[in-house]
């Protein structure tokens, strides 16, 4: 999931810096997408939301991984459910680029796919389960963006404390950015465990961060966290 230019990606030796996988080049970014798709070029240049000008943000990361997970035809329904214009012809890419140019909200792309292609997607981001309900898959993911956005909103002092309490070990304590990503890939993490795990000032920060509701005990604010990340009708009780 990360963006080069495109000299940077040659510099690189033709592949992703993060990664390491190799492959064309990705064309960079535009302000306008419709052009390319007036006169159906194949590969149009990316869109994103402004808040993701470098790289997927937080609260899209997740939404980003998902559809690059889906096939053609589950983007061309949430496409046609979202009521954005595309031709029988429109290739995969193009669909992923206007889904994201639209900035569509993750729960509403959920809502669109069958409990099957619900269930591949879970598997290809890493989220184990299978024999789930609908519902319970959508949840996964939710539970999923939402450990994104609470990881990100935790200050560095905290997220130490965090990997400490859930025995994760860091390849490099001294860069913020690396301690989330071993927090993020800690195979046994899961929105429910960090949440449990951080102390109530932390719990504070990260509802004011994330516009949840920071006055109660600390309970009360765990479960009030918990229940951002579950569908209706799943609160707390079902595990992440």
């Amino acid at each position: 999931m990360a963006w080069h230019h495109r000299d940077c990606w040659a510099e690189g030796g033709d592949r992703c810096g993060a990664c390491g996988m190799t492959g064309e080049a990705p064309p960079p970014p535009t302000r306008d997408l419709r052009p390319h798709l007036e006169h159906g070029e194949p590969q149009s240049p990316l869109l994103r939301p402004t808040c993701c000008a470098q790289r997927p943000c937080p609260r899209h990361a997740v939404l980003t991984a998902l559809l690059l997970t889906l096939g053609p035809e589950p983007l061309l329904r949430i496409a046609g459910r979202a009521g954005l214009a595309l031709t029988p012809a429109c290739s995969a890419s193009v669909a992923r680029e206007i889904l994201r140019a639209f900035d569509l909200a993750l729960p509403f792309a959920l809502r669109c796919l069958t409990r099957a292609e619900l269930e591949v997607a879970c598997r290809q981001l890493g989220l184990s389960g299978s024999r789930a309900t609908k519902e319970a898959f959508q949840g996964r993911i939710l539970a999923r963006a939402q450990l994104v956005r609470v990881v990100y909103a935790l200050p560095q002092e905290a997220l130490h404390a965090a990997t400490e309490r859930l025995g994760v070990t860091l390849t490099d304590g001294r860069w913020v950015e690396r301690v989330r990503r071993d927090l993020l890939l800690a195979p046994t993490l899961d929105f429910r465990r960090l949440v449990e795990v951080l102390r109530r000032d932390d719990l504070v920060q990260v509802c004011r961060r994330l516009g949840v509701s920071p006055g109660g005990s600390k309970l009360e604010l765990r479960e009030r966290l918990l229940e951002t990340a579950l569908p209706a009708g799943h609160h707390g009780r079902q595990r992440s």
